[in-house]
């Protein structure tokens, strides 16, 4: 709410912006251009008066063309260098969390038994030292998959790509050597062992349509892309017994457990939060701090796609229906602190907070008060009712303690009195009669 206050008041000039028809360009992967493809159509419909237009042309170039003033924002799935953002003045804000499927075709598995890999044997396959599927480190966690003593055709994506690198990065976490493997020649991101295997993809989409038609092959893809593709899928698992496949859940934990530095990225490959899918990463929108004008409504109308995507509950569950997860879930402090750092013209484009209009604290208060007095009044009623019972209980103890004084004179009068009359010499019948 305090975004769509701030938003509600966004000004250039010292006047008060009005909705006027903007144009706005934005860049980024082409796993990307079909997800904000229909978050921009939704934007559209919320905000008619704003034209957004998404280019694939990937995230390094959309960058570029941010940075040189061609587009208006940039997507990335890479966490940016502090002196990158600095040096250009860019800000981040992180719009979804995507994972990375690990993908196969294998004709002996059943149907609908998905494959169980560790972290090794998933490092092992891509580093070229398990290169059969029957291997020991693929057959121990899958007793139930006839398994074949055939090699593991391995497809990678032809050119570098930042879901490539996000995926070789989450080998590295999970094995320390992996980046000692690698090779340095023409096929410079994949280990030499594992180059006569290998087929190389155009796109994921080439890479999806390969999975379809080959059998023994394993591969990696963004998984939306996995689920628009209907693709086998790969649960990593451990010899715990604990597997998780990259659904909205598993990769929603990997969110959820996100701590954001002061350029408002997180990493959260290999996270520790428990059943967080392992291999996932925020993809974000990077936009320039300062907007040298004269008009402010291109920048104002990016402010409220930024709001719109990270809070709208549309959509959230757009990004869900693709297979993304909202990186934020909702209003962020420090979505808000970077908003407020944008400025167009010399003059901050998002104004501070006032407080809430109309707040009016009456209707809360007296109930309140009510309360209290309620309370009040029932307390010393109590209280006294109390304190007279313990004055009844103190005077009945008085008396318990006369009494039992008096028993106890008593009791001593007659001791003494026998011992007075065992002195006296026994008197005559007559006498005991009278006494």
């Amino acid at each position: 709410q305090l975004v769509l206050n701030a938003l509600a008041g966004l000004r250039c000039e010292g006047h008060l912006l009005r909705p006027q028809a903007v144009v706005l360009g934005g860049g980024g992967s082409l796993t990307m251009a079909p997800l904000f493809g229909g978050i921009i159509e939704g934007f559209m419909k919320f905000q008619p008066s704003s034209q957004l237009i998404f280019s694939a042309i990937g995230a390094s170039a959309s960058i570029m063309a941010l940075i040189d003033g061609s587009l208006d924002f940039a997507v990335t799935d890479e966490i940016l260098p502090q002196s990158l953002l600095q040096g250009h003045d860019l800000v981040v804000v992180p719009v979804v969390a995507t994972a990375v499927a690990v993908t196969y075709s294998l004709s002996e598995a059943p149907s609908g038994c998905n494959l169980v890999l560790s972290q090794e044997a998933l490092v092992r396959i891509f580093n070229g030292s398990v290169s059969v599927w029957d291997d020991n480190f693929i057959a121990q966690l899958n007793p139930f998959i006839p398994l074949p003593a055939t090699p593991i055709t391995v497809i990678v994506p032809d050119r570098g790509d930042e879901f490539t690198l996000i995926f070789k990065e989450g080998l590295g976490r999970f094995d320390p050597t992996w980046a000692a493997t690698e090779d340095t020649s023409d096929q410079p991101i994949w280990p030499a062992s594992l180059h006569s295997r290998l087929v190389f993809a155009q796109s994921f989409e080439h890479a999806a349509s390969l999975l379809e038609t080959l059998d023994h092959v394993i591969s990696f893809i963004p998984a939306p892309d996995a689920q628009n593709y209907q693709l086998d899928v790969a649960s990593l698992g451990d010899m715990t017994g604990l597997e998780m496949l990259p659904s909205i859940e598993t990769t929603g934990l990997a969110a959820d457990g996100a701590v954001f530095d002061d350029t408002f990225q997180a990493d959260i490959l290999d996270s520790d939060i428990d059943d967080a899918y392992p291999i996932a990463v925020f993809s974000s929108i990077v936009l320039r701090r300062v907007v040298p004008g004269p008009s402010c409504a291109p920048p104002a109308a990016l402010g409220g796609f930024i709001q719109w995507i990270s809070t709208n509950v549309t959509a959230s569950e757009l990004m869900q229906s693709q297979g993304f997860v909202a990186a934020l879930g909702g209003p962020s402090t420090q979505l808000d602190a970077v908003l407020r750092t944008l400025t167009c013209g010399g003059k901050p484009l998002v104004p501070p907070l006032p407080p809430p209009p109309g707040l009016n604290l009456v209707p809360i208060l007296v109930p309140i008060a009510a309360f209290l007095l309620i309370a009040t009044a029932i307390f010393i009623y109590v209280g006294r009712r109390i304190q007279t019972r313990l004055i009844e209980m103190r005077r009945q103890l008085d008396d318990v303690q006369v009494a039992v004084e008096l028993s106890d004179a008593i009791a001593t009068f007659d001791l003494d009195r026998m011992a007075f009359l065992e002195e006296i010499p026994n008197p005559t019948s007559t006498q005991q009669s009278c006494l």
